[in-house]
C-alpha cells in the first residue's frame, strides 16, 4: 500500500505544478476527479474489496439516467 501511495504522490508532484502554472482551473478539477477515482479504486483493490467495473456503472448510467440504448 505504501508503494501505491508513493507512486500517486510522485505523479501529482509531476503533473499538478504545470496545471497550477497555467492557471487552468477546469483541468485541475477534472484531473482531481479522475485522480481521486483512481486512488479509491486502487486502494479498494489493495484491500481486497469487491470493485465493480466502471463500464458496468457507465452502462447503467447511460441506460437508466440518460435513457439511451445501443
Amino acid at each position: 500500500m505504501f508503494y501505491l501511495l508513493a507512486v500517486f504522490i510522485i505523479i501529482v508532484l509531476i503533473d499538478l505544478p504545470n496545471l497550477i502554472r497555467k492557471k487552468d482551473i477546469k483541468m485541475i478539477i477534472i484531473y482531481g476527479c479522475f485522480y481521486v477515482t483512481a486512488i479509491v479504486l486502487s486502494l479498494a483493490i489493495v484491500f481486497d474489496l469487491s470493485v465493480t467495473s466502471p463500464m458496468v456503472l457507465a452502462d447503467s448510467f447511460i441506460r437508466n439516467v440518460l435513457h439511451l440504448s445501443y
